[in-house]
């Protein structure tokens, strides 16, 4: 899916508010910047912006070319290098160990369309890498999040939306955590009508 889908989805449906999901709240963003007049509310999860090499980027055309050759156990150890997937001690193992990991991952077949997926996934967040600050002409009520547990650049590029997006609302929390959980079920109201 890319902003065109996105917008189209809109468009069909009439839906106003939208909840990103990883590269899914790059794309939720960009379609905000494109089509502000339509968007009422936005909520990103933890969007994998890279800022200053925060991602190993430089792997993905290796994870482009394992996809490629069917070599999914492969590129699911590349993406793992490049996102920092799993638990914190699989971040050091070279991409071989991890890629013996994987193969245990990919019996399924719903894994194995993720793992093919990966090079649409990380060309979003390629083509996004240090643009951060495109994303301050956004106008619409924007609500970011991430978990406690995240991963540190995730963190730092939630926080760094929420410092250049206008009247942005940063919470970092889990569902433990009712009153930022509360603001996000705000989100999806209804505004009463003439406000």
């Amino acid at each position: 899916m890319d902003v065109g889908d996105l917008l189209a989805v809109l468009d069909a449906t009439g839906a106003r508010r939208i909840l990103g999901v990883s590269s899914g709240a790059i794309i939720a963003a960009r379609a905000a910047l494109a089509r502000p007049e339509i968007i009422e509310r936005l909520a990103l999860f933890e969007p994998p912006l890279s800022l200053d090499g925060s991602m190993r980027l430089d792997l993905a055309p290796r994870m482009d070319a394992a996809v490629a050759a069917g070599d999914l156990a492969t590129a699911m150890g590349l993406g793992m290098k490049i996102s920092q997937m799993g638990p914190p001690w699989m971040f050091g193992p070279p991409v071989p160990i991890l890629a013996a990991f994987s193969r245990r991952m990919l019996t399924s077949a719903q894994r194995r369309a993720q793992a093919e997926a990966l090079p649409v996934d990380f060309a979003i967040v390629r083509e996004n890498a240090d643009r951060i600050a495109d994303f301050a002409a956004i106008t619409t009520p924007v609500l970011l999040i991430n978990g406690t547990a995240t991963r540190p650049f995730l963190r730092t590029a939630a926080t760094g939306l929420a410092s250049i997006i206008p009247g942005a609302t940063h919470v970092e929390g889990s569902e433990e955590e009712p009153r930022r959980i509360e603001r996000l079920g705000r989100l999806g109201r209804r505004r009463p009508q003439g406000r």
